[in-house]
């Protein structure tokens, strides 16, 4: 699951007026006031603690999942509500996330194998938690629901007794464009399981400025009360397949959709779609197998066997076709010919009666899929492959002519890829690592495209100007230094995964709370630095005798791309709400879980290019919040801009001109007032 969420967090944009990188965009749809909360209650305040009781009720949506994964190794959402033998409502999804927001002693007393009202349950009707409440009224009512429609996140679980609602895979359309609950105008039973927003509902309340919602992924915004309609209703579909406009040279004009959508805009929708289901099946290999999946298997000869098509069957619901598949003989042996007309519904052109598959990914050494390197392995690369990022590396796209599904040659070559986007009527559906779909213009320029195949090229993609504009050799060493970040967070997404979930410490300490290694010693690993790391002994101090020796010995990503000074430019934040923290205790390496970050993985800087070298493995060689200011405040080296590295796995480009309130917001990991300026989050 945690490699599902890191997926669907990673596409959000942020604010222009931060980011020198970011491109002009149309006013924050989510912007909100960031004055500091007057000590008396106001209305600002009021929206604002409203926002903080969202982000806390989709923080423990996301704990509920945890748990049930830890169980049974599924990630759902909690049902709408729970149902008797006859399908009648018994209880509301709040009850059920009682346990993960301090209210275990009420949740105890509930009786669930009675109706939520009940002659016993009755009692509890008056006893509303106080994060069900609408801040600074005395009404004792709850002003948070989900929006009850077939097509959003939260449903009615489907047997008796169950909690469960829908898995978090099911949010096709990514858990940061779809809305999880909303504040409405008129209070409540908190346990009334009827008491949600219909749509219509729900479209009534957004009408009056500054609706507080909260996505899915935990962000918390204001809705204003410009908004289209359809957009909202878009943003609560969790599988619409709606084309929403990307960053990037990829983005289309939303304007330019007719109201209407024709039957040739329905099918485009419809194939991104089916490319995000694609390349959320790729994740969940991932997950299963720590690796993504081979272009093809190979014979003891090297022949291709099998496509990677096959190998995400059980991932797509087509488990029975993949056990009848022969995966030791031939793609087109006499017995596996006989599934070459039984391609998935999936693989197929929606809307077309050609049973041939029209997905493929790209062909070339440099793309993100390679052919398996040993005999009966379905295995490809590992994300620590990828340091131009998930984000920036396509996966999947749809090509124009079908062919058989099964074949392991089918794919696209570099030129074919090429030549299918500029051969497009206007555009071609293609899907990203991430999980991000988007339309590709036949105007794209082929330099544009081959970078965004390549997973480790190091490309420059055009940013705003700036003073090394005129300076070619400093916005390459930018470059390089974004891409060593982009490994570094890679590596830090190694480590949680293995760690269950936790980041590594930013040091560990001693039996006296002293500071030992740093962060930086405990990445080697995920940095194929692995015979460093078994040198160094973790018991005695960084700077013991033995350990002194590997002082000099800084590896490469530590060091500034261009410059031969040998000491490590890249620090963490030091601050009690920031993203790494010191072990609690000797022998731990692991720090704050990944559910800590209620602000948001995009929201929080992990890494950042310091001005001055450090020693790489100094545990308290780390910028401290007013150092980090002050950073970002000379523009470091690159004259106006200073390079971090977010949680989510992107680099961005900090401004001078970013006012440190700004700043501070994208430090902390869980901040009770939204300081941050969205950008289009929102088409």
């Amino acid at each position: 699951m945690r490699r599902n969420l890191l997926a669907a967090l990673a596409p959000v944009l942020l604010g222009a007026a931060i980011f020198a990188a970011a491109p002009t965009l149309a006013p924050s749809a989510f912007a909100q006031d960031a004055n500091q909360p007057p000590a008396a209650p106001s209305a600002d305040d009021a929206k604002q603690r409203s926002l903080h009781n969202l982000k806390q009720l989709a923080l423990a949506t996301h704990n509920f999942a945890d748990a049930e994964f830890r169980k049974s190794g599924i990630t759902p959402f909690p049902a709408r509500y729970s149902v008797d033998e006859n399908g009648v409502p018994l209880h509301s999804w709040r009850v059920f996330l009682l346990p993960f927001i301090e209210q275990n002693e009420l949740y105890r007393q509930i009786r669930l194998d009675e109706p939520w009202d009940s002659e016993w349950n009755r009692q509890f009707h008056s006893q509303t938690p106080e994060l069900f409440r609408r801040p600074g009224s005395s009404d004792p009512g709850c002003v948070y629901v989900c929006v009850a429609d077939e097509s959003a996140v939260l449903q009615p679980t489907k047997e008796p007794g169950s909690q469960l609602g829908l898995a978090f895979p099911a949010t096709t359309d990514g858990v940061s464009n779809t809305i999880l609950f909303v504040e409405r105008k008129e209070p409540v039973c908190w346990m009334d399981p009827n008491a949600d927003s219909t749509l219509d509902e729900f479209l009534a309340d957004a009408a009056p400025a500054g609706l507080p919602v909260v996505l899915a992924d935990g962000r918390a915004a204001l809705l204003p009360n410009s908004f289209d309609p359809k957009l909202l209703k878009a943003y609560v579909t969790r599988a619409g397949g709606e084309v929403v406009p990307q960053p990037s040279a990829f983005a289309q004009d939303a304007k330019e959709s007719p109201a209407a959508p024709s039957a040739d805009d329905a099918k485009q929708a419809r194939s991104v779609r089916n490319l995000k289901q694609l390349a959320l099946a790729a994740q969940n290999f991932y997950d299963r197998h720590m690796s993504l999946p081979a272009r093809y298997s190979v014979d003891a000869n090297g022949v291709p066997l099998h496509s990677w098509r096959v190998f995400l069957l059980p991932f797509i619901e087509q488990n029975e076709l993949y056990k009848q598949i022969r995966l030791d003989e031939p793609w087109d042996s006499e017995w596996n010919s006989q599934f070459h007309s039984k391609a998935p519904e999936l693989f197929r052109r929606p809307g077309s009666s050609d049973p041939g598959c029209v997905y493929s990914c790209v062909v070339d050494q440099t793309a993100a899929l390679q052919p398996a390197k040993e005999p009966g392995s379905q295995l490809g690369f590992r994300l620590g492959a990828f340091i131009d990022g998930t984000m920036n590396t396509v996966l999947f796209v749809e090509r124009k002519e079908s062919v058989c599904w099964m074949d392991p040659n089918a794919d696209l070559t570099l030129d074919e890829f090429l030549a299918t986007v500029a051969d497009a009527p206007d555009a071609v559906p293609a899907v990203f690592l991430d999980g991000r779909a988007a339309l590709l213009p036949k105007s794209s320029e082929p330099s544009v495209l081959k970078a965004y195949v390549t997973r480790a090229g190091g490309e420059i993609v055009p940013v705003a100007p700036s003073a090394d504009a005129q300076d070619p050799k400093l916005a390459v060493q930018r470059k390089r230094s974004e891409n060593n970040l982009k490994q570094l967070v890679l590596a830090t997404h190694n480590f949680l995964d293995l760690n269950g979930g936790a980041f590594p410490a930013r040091c560990t300490v001693d039996a006296n709370g002293k500071p030992l290694h740093s962060w930086r010693v405990l990445l080697l690993p995920f940095i194929d630095e692995g015979e460093l790391y078994k040198q160094i002994r973790l018991d005695e101090p960084w700077d013991s005798e033995w350990n002194s020796q590997f002082h000099s010995k800084t590896p490469a990503l530590f060091r500034r791309p261009g410059s031969s000074d040998p000491g490590c430019v890249y620090s963490c934040v030091v601050d009690k709400s920031a993203a790494l923290q010191p072990a609690t205790k000797p022998g731990v390496k692991t720090g704050v879980r990944i559910a800590s970050f209620t602000d948001g993985v995009s929201n929080t800087v992990l890494f950042v290019e310091r001005t001055k070298p450090v020693c790489w493995m100094d545990p308290e060689a780390d910028l401290t919040l007013d150092e980090f200011l002050a950073t970002v405040a000379e523009g470091s080296v690159y004259r106006d801009a200073t390079v971090v590295g977010m949680c989510d796995g992107r680099a961005q480009i900090l401004s001078p001109a970013a006012k440190p309130k700004v700043l501070k917001g994208y430090v902390t990991r869980s901040g009770d007032i939204d300081l941050l300026p969205y950008v289009d989050l929102l088409p």
